[in-house]
């Protein structure tokens, strides 16, 4: 079985301070595989890898007898079968092929789960805020799969977009946008976000998430003017989406990215993410 992780193992001893041994030894860790120590019982097992003995059971067909409490030191049991992930698919996916919980199949497969950190801008539950999201790849990403964070704090509308190492406000380099022609609205009908002459004073935010500023245009026309990150689109990320009731964040990769390094990404306030109000105010 090529599957696993192969790593190396080096001791070195010495004798009352005298020139000592230095050795290596390669190891080969076997994908879904667990090789039992004394007292194991196929329930202790199952119970270490939040599964049920049955499934075990099942899974070993050549186990050295049918009673799942005679095992012995020693013996590899088969903790589940390995599956080849075709283009396209993730996690929520494959766990709805196996009908399991996606974060089941990120326990048993450690190396998928990325530790990820979360700084929400501002973090006061039911504002619209910016994403920084920080994550720390356990292994080689290609270009072209998916990243996926789940974020079961934020709710928003499906979105799509480009994303940057860092965000930072900076002048509009859209067109702005207007009010409905309609001079019979009053300020209190106004779409959310909309800014007319009857805008309190310039400046207001106004936009998709609040993200923009109500300004004259070049025309004297008053127009809300969307803000956009003045850092460049980011290096390694072709696009970021939101899943909508899924509450997941899908990282497309646009350039293979190494294991060990770390991802940093900002989703713009333009994206109209916002903390869940039934949330306590974040740090």
């Amino acid at each position: 079985d090529a599957a696993g992780v192969r790593r190396t193992v080096c001791l070195a001893a010495t004798l009352g301070g005298a020139h000592g041994e230095h050795r290596c030894f390669p190891l080969h860790v076997h994908k879904c595989r667990h090789s039992l120590s004394a007292g194991d019982t196929l329930e202790s097992v199952a119970v270490q890898y939040k599964a049920d003995w049955l499934q075990l059971h099942h899974a070993n067909p050549n186990l050295p007898s049918l009673n799942p409490d005679k095992t012995h030191h020693g013996l590899l049991v088969r903790l589940g079968v390995t599956y080849t992930v075709r283009p396209g698919e993730d996690l929520p996916h494959i766990a709805q092929k196996f009908l399991v919980e996606p974060t089941h199949l990120g326990f048993v497969n450690p190396e998928l789960v990325a530790p990820t950190q979360v700084l929400y801008s501002p973090g006061t539950a039911g504002d619209v805020t910016q994403l920084d999201l920080v994550i720390a790849l356990r292994r080689r990403v290609m270009a072209g799969e998916n990243i996926s964070v789940p974020l079961h704090a934020v709710d928003g509308a499906p979105w799509s977009g480009s994303v940057t190492e860092q965000c930072t406000p900076g002048p509009s380099t859209l067109p702005p946008s207007y009010c409905p022609a309609a001079p019979t609205l009053q300020r209190a009908a106004l779409p959310p976000g909309c800014c007319s002459e009857s805008t309190p004073q310039p400046l207001s935010r106004c936009g998709a998430g609040g993200w923009g500023e109500c300004r004259y245009d070049t025309d004297g026309v008053m127009a809300c003017h969307a803000l956009q990150c003045q850092e460049p689109p980011h290096p390694f990320v072709a696009k970021a989406t939101w899943t909508g009731p899924r509450r997941e964040l899908r990282v497309t990769v646009g350039q293979t990215i190494d294991a060990g390094q770390e991802i940093r990404l900002s989703v713009p306030r333009s994206a109209a993410l916002r903390l869940s109000p039934s949330l306590p105010p974040l740090p």
